[in-house]
């Protein structure tokens, strides 16, 4: 076809072009037998390739399996029935005064500046704020009142408690400060 050739050059070592050397040393490091087996031309060939320890392995396993079977401290609740935005982001609230945010040593600002952190360093994503069960049931308060939050078009609370295996899967990152949704990410 027309202008195959010039599309085939354009499209040679583009992966690399984009990549600082340092980036382009680190991705040789991990993936370097992968690049050799494929055929592709190494620009560190003689870099030791990094190996990622049992002990990570173990973890990554466990990890997705948590993920796969859709686990969690909160499995009673519902999936989120409404619709998610297509480029999300998902902050957590906690209750107010919880032991794990006290001795994680995080407070009230804490909270407002991961959500003005969520909003600043996504502006191109919606920014769902995951009200704890506690706070939806009327038990406890949380850091994030409804009055209190920015006037943005981006942010949007769920309007009732869910699960968060749904959520957890769309999200493009999650912020949390002691949450355990932070570890089931």
């Amino acid at each position: 076809a027309r202008g195959a050739a010039r599309v085939m050059a354009e499209n040679q070592r583009k992966w690399q072009r984009r990549m600082t050397p340092a980036m382009r040393r680190r991705f040789e490091r991990v993936c370097g037998d992968l690049l050799d087996t494929l055929g592709y031309e190494r620009e560190y060939p003689d870099l030791a390739p990094w190996r990622v320890p049992a002990l990570r392995m173990r973890a990554y396993a466990l990890r997705d399996a948590w993920r796969d079977g859709r686990v969690s401290k909160y499995n009673a609740a519902r999936d989120a029935a409404e619709s998610l935005p297509e480029a999300y982001v998902l902050v957590a609230d906690q209750t107010r005064g919880d032991a794990s945010v006290v001795h994680g040593g995080a407070d009230a600002r804490a909270f407002e500046r991961m959500l003005q952190a969520a909003l600043d360093e996504n502006p191109h994503h919606a920014v769902v704020l995951k009200i704890h069960p506690d706070v939806w049931s009327g038990k406890s308060r949380g850091y994030f009142p409804r009055e209190s939050l920015p006037r943005d078009p981006r942010l949007r609370v769920l309007p009732a408690d869910v699960h968060p295996a749904r959520l957890l899967e769309g999200a493009d990152a999650v912020y949390a400060a002691t949450s355990q949704l932070g570890f089931e990410a």
